[in-house]
């Protein structure tokens, strides 16, 4: 209140310094510190004051809601009226705020049927692409569509089931994504008239080698190393 009355603060006695104020920056009105309405002078005046700043707001901006009213247009008129003159603040403010289409009803099986298929054409995308394989994960799905959020709502599992299992389906385990990088390496040596060690091709691969000793990869390997062996025979070298 002092801040808003631009008084020293602390101050002592502050209802009569108050009253004075007022009186001082409204000298039209009455000196005397009677009651009006049920309001002390300087508190009428005050009141008055915030009620011409909300109506002021309204008017400016037809639309606006009570949030803003209260968070960045008129703050203190909007809380001081609140605390102090609430009966005519609710006749006089905008209406509560409803969200528009809150309760609209979304197509879940037009939209599983639609997300199903762009699921499989981002798996296609992230497979061809060049380079380094990438592995299928539902969170690289995800990101390729920009909708990783909903793929991975629990609440929205049951929605979208045809998505849901087209997932299960394309995320890779990690034994398959290391056959797939395996290959890859295989490939890129082959293109290159290399026969590499077994630690180079799991080098490139990006693989450790405790994952090439994994029975079903080490049976990828050998097969790769016997195909780079019978296509170029020639002999093996550690290539990086």
């Amino acid at each position: 209140m002092a801040v808003l009355l631009r008084l020293e603060f602390p101050r002592k006695r502050p209802g009569s310094k108050i009253a004075q104020a007022e009186i001082k920056q409204y000298k039209h009105k009455s000196g005397t510190r009677r009651r009006v309405e049920g309001y002390p002078l300087w508190k009428r005046l005050l009141r008055d004051r915030y009620r011409e700043e909300l109506l002021r707001v309204i008017k400016k901006n037809p639309s606006v809601t009570r949030s803003i009213i209260n968070k960045k247009l008129a703050p203190r008129a909007y809380s001081w009226l609140y605390m102090n003159d609430r009966e005519w603040l609710n006749a006089h403010q905008p209406p509560p705020y409803k969200r528009v289409g809150s309760n609209r009803k979304v197509d879940w099986r037009a939209r599983d049927r639609q997300l199903v298929r762009e699921v499989w054409r981002a798996a296609a995308r992230i497979t061809s692409v060049g380079g380094r394989p990438v592995r299928l994960t539902i969170a690289q799905i995800g990101r390729e569509l920009d909708k990783t959020d909903l793929l991975n709502s629990r609440k929205l599992s049951s929605k979208i089931p045809l998505t849901i299992q087209a997932l299960s389906k394309l995320v890779e385990p990690h034994a398959a994504f290391a056959i797939r990088c395996v290959r890859w390496a295989a490939s890129y040596y082959r293109s290159e008239g290399i026969v590499p060690s077994i630690s180079a091709l799991a080098k490139r691969a990006g693989m450790t080698m405790t994952t090439t000793h994994r029975p079903e990869i080490r049976a990828v390997i050998n097969e790769e190393l016997e195909l780079l062996r019978n296509c170029r025979g020639v002999p093996e070298i550690k290539a990086a």
